[in-house]
């Protein structure tokens, strides 16, 4: 395949072309943009000429919506969206071709553009640079890989994922650590201990006008909860304390000390910590490394990210009032010195920090700390490999691969995938981030997944069909819903106000676990291959084991198995 030339952007939307450079490569075809090239550019559409469609059948592969979509080439609907992509490749079927498209060079500046307009669809990494202030730092490098015309997603997602083994990624059987197996053979129970109003009450919090927290679990009742799921039989399990640190969930970040006394303070803490190990599980520590309130006793504004016009980074308003992008340069040295002291308590497993795989790495402007997306992203991988050091494991929020081979666990891969349109153009979701990074972290596939024995049957099979590892939430609703927030990890919730809701929580965590046991050695496997066939789903694993789900509310006879109504079977 011979690329010459990819489309610009001026400041006056004017369109013009600039070369590049490309040649053939171990069975692709890599393009090498260069940055003398496009540094003038106001915005670099990367070859569009790639992803165009005009009047033809097939789809788009495209890495949006977290777990990745199908969006149909035969449907009309007009829209332009540039989103986040949670995976730095794409690709395009239809009668004619079958290819995806790897970006290497500035993926971390990278946003993935899609539309169709007067029938006319075209999809297409895009670099902003005048729109979003930033420098053409390094070549723009991208691998074009071409497939035979029978070829679909499952090869698309093959080839990217040796792609990642080949460039660090390891698997769960390669990693064989004792808290990434520990993991991936338990569920994960996550215990919100104590929260501030959510949004915020006070936007700017002191020390005398700070809300007043309230108390959802103490360390005794935490303890409480594991003997008696100890006693209904649960071998295996790990609990994840959120909200255990000074004034709760996203009280004070990046301040985590003293542990809260409301909840039993330091002693209460090592004593719960004592008790769980004793039992057999596994207890690990939510934290958080990029956010930031004014009410933390660290709190140093000039150390926050500041934007291209000179003003301080900031967020919405959660527990701890404005939330304030901390910069992660000089975050990497506060998690460096709390994180010791957190694991000193006796926390040990996957340890938790949030949100850094669930978002776009932050650009700093700050003279004195500047940060490209890029450099913001190799650091927070060392954070995260940090925690790994010092706990056995580290765990996220979501799966974006700008730091996923650093993780063993992700809360949910994707944010509200099966309850919820996100976007107004068509799309189907499919499990192309699983087809990559299963049997090689492990993650609950949606955050309407959380607390999935709470959910219907067919959001279950859904579970199965895309290779989850349970993650059980206490308090998963906390926002005030009155704000129209909205609580995004399901409608239901498993509380311990009362000895009725302490006997249904232990009860859901029991069926759960009992639910979870047929499944988890395929977190050992690869997943290879995601066929749908009318109501029937087949997942396929890199041993040949297959996961055939129906999704009808009649039996039906796949490859010589019966399967009922709203069931599965693994053969």
């Amino acid at each position: 395949m011979v690329i010459s030339s990819t489309r610009c952007i001026d400041q006056n939307n004017n369109e013009y072309f600039i070369p590049v450079t490309s040649f053939e490569e171990n069975g692709y075809t890599r393009v090498i943009i260069k940055k003398e090239d496009y540094k003038d550019a106001y915005r670099v559409d990367v070859l569009p000429q790639l992803m165009h469609s005009e009047g033809e059948t097939g789809y788009y592969v495209l890495p949006i919506i977290e777990s990745g979509v199908l969006i149909p080439l035969d449907d009309k609907t007009e829209y332009d969206v540039v989103s986040v992509q949670s995976l730095a490749m794409m690709g395009i079927k239809t009668p004619d071709k079958v290819l995806s498209i790897v970006i290497e060079g500035m993926s971390y500046e990278a946003l993935c553009q899609h539309r169709c307009i007067n029938g006319v669809h075209e999809a297409f990494f895009v670099v902003r640079l005048g729109e979003e202030h930033i420098d053409a730092y390094e070549d723009i490098t991208v691998l074009v890989k071409e497939y035979d015309l029978k070829a679909d997603y499952n090869e698309m997602a093959a080839f990217y994922r040796q792609y990642r083994y080949k460039n660090g990624l390891k698997s769960i059987v390669e990693k064989n650590r004792d808290a990434m197996n520990y993991a991936a053979e338990s569920m994960e129970i996550r215990v919100r201990m104590g929260w501030k109003p959510v949004p915020a009450e006070v936007e700017y919090q002191t020390i005398e006008n700070e809300p007043e927290m309230h108390v959802a679990v103490t360390f005794e009742k935490l303890i409480e909860l594991m003997e008696k799921l100890h006693a209904e039989g649960v071998e295996k399990a790990q609990f994840c304390l959120v909200g255990w640190n000074k004034s709760g969930h996203d009280g004070r970040y990046p301040q985590l000390f003293p542990v809260e006394e409301r909840l039993g303070g330091e002693e209460g803490l090592r004593k719960a910590i004592k008790r769980a190990k004793e039992l057999g599980y596994r207890i690990v520590a939510h934290t958080n490394s990029s956010d930031a309130y004014s009410i933390a006793d660290c709190f140093d504004e000039d150390k926050m990210v500041q934007t291209h016009d000179g003003k301080v980074g900031k967020g919405t308003t959660w527990a701890g009032g404005r939330l304030h992008f901390y910069c992660a340069v000089n975050a990497l040295e506060t998690t460096k010195k709390d994180l010791p002291k957190v694991r000193e308590l006796g926390f040990e497993g996957t340890h938790y920090i949030d949100v850094l795989s669930i978002i776009r790495p932050y650009y700093c402007y700050h003279k004195d700390h500047p940060a490209t997306r890029k450099d913001t992203a190799l650091i927070w991988r060392e954070m995260l490999k940090c925690a790994r050091e010092l706990f056995g494991g580290c765990a996220c929020e979501g799966i974006h691969d700008t730091v996923a081979d650093e993780l063993d666990f992700v809360l949910y891969a994707a944010f509200m995938n099966f309850t919820r349109r996100r976007g107004d153009f068509p799309y189907k979701v499919i499990p192309l981030a699983e087809l990559i990074y299963h049997g090689a972290l492990v993650y609950c596939p949606s955050s309407d997944l959380v607390n999935v024995g709470l959910v219907d049957r067919k959001l279950q099979l859904k579970f199965i069909e895309f290779g989850g590892r349970p993650a059980m939430y206490i308090y998963s609703r906390f926002v005030t819903e009155s704000a129209g927030r909205g609580n995004w990890m399901g409608s239901d919730d498993l509380r311990l106000s009362t000895d009725e809701e302490m006997a249904r929580t232990v009860r859901v965590l029991k069926e759960t676990d009992e639910f979870y046991k047929p499944l988890k050695h395929l977190q050992y496997k690869k997943m290879v291959s995601h066929k749908v066939f009318d109501d029937t789903v087949k997942v396929t694993y890199e041993d040949g084991t297959r996961v055939i789900i129906n999704y009808a509310p009649y039996p039906v006879t796949v490859d010589g198995f019966n399967i009922e109504a709203l069931d599965y079977v693994i053969c």
